[in-house]
């Protein structure tokens, strides 16, 4: 099974930034078929354990990670699509 690679950048952004705290995970996780549903439930639960307060993945992610990451953190996940705008203000 592959790695994670995916998720190597979410890591370096929490060292880069010196916090273990993301607002935001934006981006796609490029889970192309014919990945394993246990490969793509892997992947959900890594930006779940980093509890950010939103999942925006994009389109090459898949419906199949939306649709378990939409079961494991409802409250969290956000659908995008081309065109999509998110604002966020300052706390």
């Amino acid at each position: 099974m592959p790695p994670l690679a995916g998720l190597r950048p979410l890591r370096k952004t929490e060292a880069v930034a010196g916090t273990t705290r993301l607002h935001a995970v934006i981006g796609g996780f490029h889970l192309p078929p014919p990945l394993s549903e246990d490969y793509v439930r892997r992947t959900v639960a890594e930006p779940k354990a980093m509890n950010p307060d939103y999942v925006i993945p994009a389109h090459c992610s898949g419906e199949r990670f939306y649709d378990i990451a939409r079961v494991e953190m409802p409250d969290r996940i956000e659908r995008s699509a081309v065109g999509s705008r998110f604002s966020f203000g300052t706390a």
